[in-house]
Protein backbone atom coordinates (compact mmCIF):
# COMPACT_ATOMS: atom_id res chain seq x y z
CA UNK A 1 0.00 0.00 0.00
CA UNK A 2 1.46 3.22 -0.62
CA UNK A 3 1.09 6.19 1.22
CA UNK A 4 0.97 9.87 0.78
CA UNK A 5 2.59 10.41 3.90
CA UNK A 6 6.02 9.51 1.71
CA UNK A 7 8.23 12.61 2.21
CA UNK A 8 9.11 12.34 -1.73
CA UNK A 9 5.57 13.06 -2.56
CA UNK A 10 4.56 16.35 -2.11
CA UNK A 11 0.31 16.87 -1.04
CA UNK A 12 -1.23 19.95 -2.87
CA UNK A 13 -3.79 22.71 -1.48
CA UNK A 14 -7.20 20.97 -0.19
CA UNK A 15 -10.40 23.52 0.26
CA UNK A 16 -10.14 25.69 3.21
CA UNK A 17 -13.27 25.99 5.79
CA UNK A 18 -13.40 29.21 5.79
CA UNK A 19 -14.25 30.71 2.87
CA UNK A 20 -11.72 32.67 0.57
CA UNK A 21 -11.42 36.38 -0.42
CA UNK A 22 -11.45 35.29 -3.93
CA UNK A 23 -13.48 32.88 -5.31
CA UNK A 24 -12.95 30.96 -8.59
CA UNK A 25 -15.89 29.70 -10.11
CA UNK A 26 -14.55 27.23 -12.98
CA UNK A 27 -11.76 25.60 -14.23
CA UNK A 28 -11.09 24.10 -18.24
CA UNK A 29 -10.55 20.24 -18.17
CA UNK A 30 -8.05 18.86 -20.32
CA UNK A 31 -8.35 15.14 -21.77
CA UNK A 32 -4.82 14.10 -23.44
CA UNK A 33 -6.76 11.32 -25.81
CA UNK A 34 -8.59 14.15 -27.06
CA UNK A 35 -5.73 16.35 -27.41
CA UNK A 36 -7.29 19.39 -25.36
CA UNK A 37 -5.21 22.88 -25.51
CA UNK A 38 -5.37 26.32 -26.02
CA UNK A 39 -3.43 28.26 -28.55
CA UNK A 40 -1.89 31.83 -28.54
CA UNK A 41 0.27 33.26 -31.10
CA UNK A 42 1.40 36.73 -30.32
CA UNK A 43 1.92 39.38 -33.46
CA UNK A 44 5.24 40.16 -34.42
CA UNK A 45 8.74 38.41 -35.64
CA UNK A 46 10.12 36.00 -33.45
CA UNK A 47 11.89 37.79 -30.60
CA UNK A 48 13.06 36.28 -26.79
CA UNK A 49 12.44 37.62 -23.21
CA UNK A 50 14.75 37.94 -20.34
CA UNK A 51 11.58 37.94 -17.75
CA UNK A 52 8.31 36.51 -17.53
CA UNK A 53 5.97 35.06 -14.49
CA UNK A 54 3.72 31.86 -15.57
CA UNK A 55 0.90 30.99 -12.44
CA UNK A 56 -1.61 28.48 -13.08
CA UNK A 57 -3.85 25.98 -10.52
CA UNK A 58 -3.64 22.66 -11.43
CA UNK A 59 -5.53 19.41 -10.57
CA UNK A 60 -3.80 15.87 -12.15
CA UNK A 61 -6.43 13.94 -13.49
CA UNK A 62 -7.64 10.39 -12.03
CA UNK A 63 -4.19 8.33 -12.30
CA UNK A 64 -5.68 6.58 -15.45
CA UNK A 65 -2.38 8.82 -16.48
CA UNK A 66 -0.15 7.45 -13.86
CA UNK A 67 3.54 6.77 -15.66
CA UNK A 68 3.22 9.66 -18.51
CA UNK A 69 4.29 12.98 -19.11
CA UNK A 70 1.78 15.89 -18.67
CA UNK A 71 2.70 19.03 -20.53
CA UNK A 72 0.86 21.93 -18.42
CA UNK A 73 2.77 24.35 -21.41
CA UNK A 74 4.90 25.10 -24.08
CA UNK A 75 5.80 28.34 -26.44
CA UNK A 76 8.28 27.68 -29.30
CA UNK A 77 8.93 29.08 -32.62
CA UNK A 78 8.95 26.59 -34.86
CA UNK A 79 10.70 27.05 -37.74
CA UNK A 80 14.07 27.45 -35.99
CA UNK A 81 13.25 24.82 -33.91
CA UNK A 82 13.19 27.23 -30.58
CA UNK A 83 10.82 26.58 -27.45
CA UNK A 84 10.75 26.55 -23.52
CA UNK A 85 8.33 24.64 -21.62
CA UNK A 86 6.50 22.86 -18.36
CA UNK A 87 5.42 19.72 -17.65
CA UNK A 88 5.14 17.12 -15.02
CA UNK A 89 7.57 14.43 -16.21
CA UNK A 90 6.69 10.52 -15.88
CA UNK A 91 7.70 10.02 -11.83
CA UNK A 92 5.72 13.13 -11.04
CA UNK A 93 8.71 15.99 -10.74
CA UNK A 94 8.70 19.44 -12.15
CA UNK A 95 10.40 19.50 -15.19
CA UNK A 96 11.34 22.89 -17.24
CA UNK A 97 13.10 22.86 -20.39
CA UNK A 98 14.30 25.63 -22.84
CA UNK A 99 16.26 25.74 -26.14
CA UNK A 100 15.56 29.20 -26.94
CA UNK A 101 18.05 32.00 -28.72
CA UNK A 102 22.24 31.45 -29.49
CA UNK A 103 22.71 32.25 -25.34
CA UNK A 104 20.58 29.26 -24.52
CA UNK A 105 22.46 26.41 -22.77
CA UNK A 106 20.34 24.38 -24.67
CA UNK A 107 21.32 23.03 -28.22
CA UNK A 108 20.86 19.58 -30.16
CA UNK A 109 17.42 18.15 -28.87
CA UNK A 110 17.23 20.48 -25.94
CA UNK A 111 17.96 21.27 -22.24
CA UNK A 112 16.28 20.72 -19.28
CA UNK A 113 17.23 23.29 -17.01
CA UNK A 114 15.23 22.62 -13.59
CA UNK A 115 13.58 19.30 -12.44
CA UNK A 116 12.47 18.77 -9.05
CA UNK A 117 13.05 15.81 -6.56
CA UNK A 118 9.42 16.10 -5.42
CA UNK A 119 7.17 14.20 -6.39
CA UNK A 120 3.37 15.66 -7.23
CA UNK A 121 1.34 12.69 -6.96
CA UNK A 122 -2.01 13.72 -5.71
CA UNK A 123 -4.90 13.98 -7.34
CA UNK A 124 -7.40 14.82 -4.77
CA UNK A 125 -5.02 18.30 -4.40
CA UNK A 126 -5.26 21.76 -6.57
CA UNK A 127 -1.67 22.65 -6.98
CA UNK A 128 -0.89 26.18 -7.86
CA UNK A 129 2.43 26.35 -9.72
CA UNK A 130 4.33 29.51 -10.36
CA UNK A 131 7.62 29.44 -12.75
CA UNK A 132 9.51 33.05 -12.25
CA UNK A 133 11.85 33.38 -14.91
CA UNK A 134 14.56 36.37 -14.75
CA UNK A 135 17.79 36.23 -16.38
CA UNK A 136 18.79 39.43 -14.89
CA UNK A 137 18.88 38.70 -11.64
CA UNK A 138 22.11 39.06 -10.22
CA UNK A 139 22.21 35.84 -8.52
CA UNK A 140 22.53 33.36 -10.38
CA UNK A 141 20.15 30.74 -8.90
CA UNK A 142 17.75 33.02 -8.37
CA UNK A 143 17.35 33.36 -12.29
CA UNK A 144 14.76 30.47 -12.79
CA UNK A 145 12.52 29.47 -9.55
CA UNK A 146 9.33 27.13 -8.99
CA UNK A 147 7.00 28.00 -6.48
CA UNK A 148 4.22 25.01 -5.59
CA UNK A 149 1.65 26.49 -3.06
CA UNK A 150 3.13 29.06 -2.29
CA UNK A 151 6.52 27.22 -0.76
CA UNK A 152 9.74 27.81 -2.92
CA UNK A 153 11.49 24.64 -4.96
CA UNK A 154 14.94 23.82 -3.24
CA UNK A 155 15.68 20.19 -3.76
CA UNK A 156 16.51 19.32 -7.49
CA UNK A 157 17.13 16.55 -9.84
CA UNK A 158 18.66 19.09 -12.10
CA UNK A 159 19.86 22.01 -11.62
CA UNK A 160 21.54 23.85 -14.55
CA UNK A 161 23.40 26.96 -14.14
CA UNK A 162 21.70 29.90 -16.61
CA UNK A 163 23.74 33.08 -18.06
CA UNK A 164 23.46 36.47 -17.18
CA UNK A 165 20.53 37.59 -19.77
CA UNK A 166 20.16 34.20 -21.08
CA UNK A 167 17.48 34.23 -23.69
CA UNK A 168 14.01 32.31 -23.63
CA UNK A 169 11.11 32.26 -25.81
CA UNK A 170 8.64 32.31 -22.82
CA UNK A 171 6.46 35.58 -23.72
CA UNK A 172 8.36 36.44 -26.51
CA UNK A 173 6.85 38.35 -29.37
CA UNK A 174 5.94 35.90 -32.37
CA UNK A 175 5.62 32.97 -30.39
CA UNK A 176 2.98 30.66 -30.12
CA UNK A 177 2.01 29.43 -26.26
CA UNK A 178 0.08 26.48 -25.74
CA UNK A 179 -1.56 25.63 -22.08
CA UNK A 180 -2.46 21.39 -22.04
CA UNK A 181 -0.16 20.84 -24.76
CA UNK A 182 3.26 21.09 -26.18
CA UNK A 183 2.48 20.57 -30.25
CA UNK A 184 5.78 21.27 -31.85
CA UNK A 185 6.86 19.15 -34.37
CA UNK A 186 11.27 20.18 -33.72
CA UNK A 187 11.38 18.88 -30.23
CA UNK A 188 13.28 14.99 -29.80
CA UNK A 189 10.71 12.52 -31.03
CA UNK A 190 10.24 11.22 -27.42
CA UNK A 191 7.91 14.73 -26.25
CA UNK A 192 6.38 15.96 -29.63
CA UNK A 193 3.27 16.31 -29.06
CA UNK A 194 2.50 15.85 -25.66
CA UNK A 195 -0.87 17.10 -23.75
CA UNK A 196 -2.14 17.22 -20.24
CA UNK A 197 -4.67 15.36 -18.45
CA UNK A 198 -6.85 16.90 -15.61
CA UNK A 199 -8.05 20.63 -15.15
CA UNK A 200 -6.27 23.99 -14.96
CA UNK A 201 -7.62 27.43 -13.73
CA UNK A 202 -6.69 31.00 -13.54
CA UNK A 203 -3.65 30.72 -16.17
CA UNK A 204 -1.94 33.84 -16.04
CA UNK A 205 1.09 34.51 -18.09
CA UNK A 206 3.18 37.62 -17.61
CA UNK A 207 5.39 39.20 -19.86
CA UNK A 208 8.30 41.53 -18.57
CA UNK A 209 7.81 41.18 -14.67
CA UNK A 210 9.11 38.47 -11.95
CA UNK A 211 6.05 38.29 -9.62
CA UNK A 212 6.34 36.29 -6.56
CA UNK A 213 3.89 33.51 -5.42
CA UNK A 214 2.40 35.88 -3.39
CA UNK A 215 0.67 38.11 -6.01
CA UNK A 216 -1.51 34.68 -7.08
CA UNK A 217 -2.11 33.04 -3.42
CA UNK A 218 -1.83 33.18 0.09
CA UNK A 219 -1.97 31.33 3.74
CA UNK A 220 -4.90 31.06 5.67
CA UNK A 221 -4.16 30.79 9.08
CA UNK A 222 -4.46 26.67 9.14
CA UNK A 223 -1.73 27.07 6.50
CA UNK A 224 -3.57 26.34 3.85
CA UNK A 225 -3.05 28.03 0.13
CA UNK A 226 -5.70 29.72 -1.40
CA UNK A 227 -5.72 32.27 -4.50
CA UNK A 228 -5.86 35.33 -4.38
CA UNK A 229 -7.64 37.86 -7.17
CA UNK A 230 -4.26 38.52 -9.62
CA UNK A 231 -6.58 40.74 -12.16
CA UNK A 232 -4.61 43.90 -10.99
CA UNK A 233 -1.16 42.72 -12.15
CA UNK A 234 0.47 43.78 -14.83
CA UNK A 235 0.58 41.20 -18.00
CA UNK A 236 3.18 43.27 -19.97
CA UNK A 237 2.70 43.47 -24.31
CA UNK A 238 2.01 39.88 -24.80
CA UNK A 239 0.71 38.63 -21.74
CA UNK A 240 -2.91 36.89 -20.62
CA UNK A 241 -5.04 35.80 -18.11
CA UNK A 242 -7.38 32.67 -19.08
CA UNK A 243 -10.10 32.08 -16.17
CA UNK A 244 -12.35 30.16 -18.76
CA UNK A 245 -15.31 32.19 -17.68
CA UNK A 246 -17.04 32.21 -21.25
CA UNK A 247 -17.91 28.77 -21.68
CA UNK A 248 -18.10 29.10 -25.55
CA UNK A 249 -14.20 31.04 -25.74
CA UNK A 250 -12.51 29.60 -22.76
CA UNK A 251 -9.58 31.20 -24.27
CA UNK A 252 -11.17 34.68 -23.66
CA UNK A 253 -8.43 36.97 -22.39
CA UNK A 254 -9.16 38.57 -19.13
CA UNK A 255 -5.70 40.99 -19.01
CA UNK A 256 -7.20 43.99 -20.66
CA UNK A 257 -4.76 42.72 -23.49
CA UNK A 258 -6.92 41.54 -25.90
CA UNK A 259 -4.56 38.30 -26.26
CA UNK A 260 -7.59 35.61 -26.63
CA UNK A 261 -6.45 32.28 -27.64
CA UNK A 262 -7.53 29.40 -30.03
CA UNK A 263 -9.09 26.02 -28.01
CA UNK A 264 -8.51 22.95 -29.84
CA UNK A 265 -11.03 20.16 -29.17
CA UNK A 266 -12.56 21.96 -25.79
CA UNK A 267 -16.05 22.26 -25.79
CA UNK A 268 -18.32 24.16 -23.40
CA UNK A 269 -18.65 21.25 -21.75
CA UNK A 270 -14.75 20.82 -20.55
CA UNK A 271 -16.20 24.42 -18.33
CA UNK A 272 -16.18 22.54 -15.44
CA UNK A 273 -17.30 23.35 -11.50
CA UNK A 274 -13.96 21.68 -9.78
CA UNK A 275 -11.71 24.55 -9.02
CA UNK A 276 -8.93 25.52 -5.83
CA UNK A 277 -12.34 26.70 -3.76
CA UNK A 278 -14.21 24.09 -4.89
CA UNK A 279 -12.60 21.39 -4.42
CA UNK A 280 -14.71 18.29 -5.82
CA UNK A 281 -14.15 14.72 -4.26
CA UNK A 282 -12.31 12.08 -6.38
CA UNK A 283 -11.26 8.65 -6.02
CA UNK A 284 -7.37 8.20 -4.95
CA UNK A 285 -5.30 5.92 -7.04
CA UNK A 286 -2.57 6.72 -5.00
CA UNK A 287 -3.23 5.53 -1.59
CA UNK A 288 -4.81 2.03 -2.83
CA UNK A 289 -6.89 0.13 -0.40
CA UNK A 290 -8.32 -3.26 -1.09
CA UNK A 291 -10.76 -5.37 1.18
CA UNK A 292 -11.68 -9.11 1.27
Amino acid sequence: MSSLSDSSILAGASASTVAPVHQINQSIRFDSTERCYITEDTAGSAAFNTTATVSMWVKKAFYANQGTRNMLWGAFYGSSARYDYMQFQSDDSLEFGSRSGGASTGTGSGAVLRRTNQQYKDPHAWYNIVTVIDSTNSVQQERLNFYVNGNKVTDWHTNTNISSGQLFYTMGDGVEHNIGAYEGNDYGSSYNYLYFDGYIAEIVFIDGTAYGPENFGEFTSAGIWRPVDPSDLTFGTNGFFYKGQDSSSLGDDSSGNGNDGAVANLTAQDQVLDTPTNNFCVLNSVDKLSYD
